[in-house]
């Protein structure tokens, strides 16, 4: 399992950083294109609150059981921000879930579990353990990898 297509991260979206008096606001074109989503004091908590809206993004799809938009190349003037690994992992996973046609229920069958805890499973906002994880993919007939670069 890999979050990469092709030389970059299906997760990592290009953000244009505008300084507007006192504050850096950050826009996503995949998303909404130049409309400033989120904002920060210094340019540092503008990518922090980037990645976190990321988050929020993310939760959004999970609980909707829908994929966010591909993530296109950065352009000039633009910067790269990457959602949360857990949240990446957790969106493979729904992804995978989707593409097969496998619903909650079916993989709380296969990985003999209630259905509660899947749904917890793929919250973006809920810790779940790596393992669980791990044992989650395998019901779908894939490996987690991991890979330190």
């Amino acid at each position: 399992m890999s979050t990469h297509f092709g030389d970059r991260n299906m997760f990592t979206y290009p953000a244009k950083i505008t300084k507007d008096e006192d504050l850096y606001l950050v826009s996503f074109r995949d998303f909404y294109g130049d409309e400033p989503v989120t904002q920060g004091g210094s340019y540092d908590d503008a990518i922090a609150m980037a990645s976190d809206w990321l988050l929020t993004e993310a939760t959004i799809a999970l609980d909707d059981g829908e994929k966010l938009p591909e993530a296109s190349k950065a352009e000039r003037g633009e910067v790269l921000v990457e959602m949360p690994l857990s949240a990446q992992i957790k969106l493979c996973l729904l992804y995978e879930m989707i593409d097969q046609s496998v619903s909650g229920s079916e993989l709380a069958r296969r990985m003999k579990i209630k259905r509660p805890s899947v749904q917890n499973i793929i919250k973006a906002d809920h810790a779940t353990k790596i393992d669980t994880l791990q044992n989650a993919f395998k019901a779908l007939g894939k490996e987690l990898v991991f890979e330190l670069r």
